[in-house]
């Protein structure tokens, strides 16, 4: 079971989207201990914010408690 549920990370990359710049989202990630990764080519989505967000989340396991933790601290 994942505990960050995909409706609440789509919610908070689009919050990230309408009030960050990629420097507040890579400060933010960072801080919380978390990676950045990369995307495999079929998962291409639109716009730098996004996909900065989606690389991040890219490298959390959404099953382990330890991850899910790293995106609450965000």
């Amino acid at each position: 079971m994942e505990l960050i549920s995909p409706l609440l990370r789509v919610e908070f990359r689009e919050f990230c989207v309408s009030y960050f710049v990629l420097r507040q989202i890579n400060d933010v990630f960072t801080m919380a201990g978390i990676k950045t990764g990369r995307l495999a080519p079929d998962q291409a989505i639109s716009g730098q914010r996004r996909t900065l967000v989606e690389e991040y989340y890219s490298t959390l396991n959404w099953h382990r408690q330890d991850d899910a933790n790293k995106f609450l601290k965000v």
